[in-house]
Formats: structure tokens, sequence, C-alpha cells
């Protein structure tokens, strides 16, 4: 469980220090209508990075035991350490939703 608990930190930090520290890119025209549209419907924006194996692998197995996808816990973390959550609270938390069933 620590295990996991530092891999889920680290990719987190990692993930927020990576789109903070972007370089700032004027899109085309067209992709900037694109985005908007895309923005505007969902409340989301597609964006691609790099995430290391290991941090991916976590975000992997703890959707296979929750049955939800990798990118929605990936985005659910990114969402809590934005709101400035932290890491042991999460854990806290998820630890008492699982035990609340027995």
């Amino acid at each position: 469980m620590q295990y996991i608990a530092e891999a889920w930190h680290q990719m987190v930090h990692t993930f927020v220090h990576t789109i903070l520290h972007m370089p700032k890119t004027t899109p085309t025209a067209t992709k900037a209508a694109a985005v908007r549209l895309s923005t505007a419907q969902s409340g989301k924006t597609r964006i691609t990075i790099r995430v290391d194996n290991a941090t991916l692998a976590v975000f992997k197995e703890q959707a296979e035991l929750t049955d939800a996808s990798y990118q929605t816990l990936m985005n659910q973390a990114l969402a809590e350490y934005a709101q400035g959550r932290r890491l042991a609270d999460v854990i806290r938390e998820t630890i008492k939703q699982q035990l609340q069933g027995y």
C-alpha cells in the first residue's frame, strides 16, 4: 500500500509540474475553434502527456480494482491535487469508503 501511495503522489506531482511548465503555444484558428467546441460540449479537453510506466501501472491496477478507467482516476487525482487535497486525506477517505461495506 505504501508503494501505491508513493507512486500516486509522485505521479500527481509530476503531472501537475508538467502541466504548469508546458510552453505556451498558439493553436491555429481551426484548432482553436475545435478546442473551444470540444471543451464547450464535454467540459473536458483532450491532452497528451508522458507518464512514467510505474505510475501508469498503479493507476491501471487501481482502475481494475474499482471498475473505473485509469484516465478517470488520473483526472480525479489531478483535480484533488489542484484543490489542495493531500494524498493522505485521499487515501484515508478511500479506505473508509472501502470499509463501509464490512
